[in-house]
């Protein structure tokens, strides 16, 4: 997705969001809420930023700081706050 080539396919997106309404996914669902927030903040929308925070705040929630860093160091690299 950070190519601005890329085309998201909300086809394959719902497809993506039935497949992980189960609850026990934690991990899928969150990485799948921070790419959906880079794609939205990538055609512009602000509230993709909201997406994003929200899904590094659940990865603090989980415990998980080593995939939280791995998604901080991206969100620095392309959101200028």
């Amino acid at each position: 997705m950070d190519r601005n080539s890329v085309q998201f396919n909300f086809t394959i997106g719902e497809e993506i969001k039935n497949l992980l309404s189960n609850e026990l996914n934690y991990y899928e669902q969150t990485v799948f809420l921070y790419t959906t927030g880079y794609f939205e903040f990538m055609k512009g929308k602000h509230d993709g930023i909201e997406k994003m925070t929200k899904a590094l705040q659940i990865f603090s929630i989980l415990g998980d700081e080593s995939l939280k860093g791995l998604y901080i160091n991206h969100f620095s690299k392309h959101v200028d706050i």
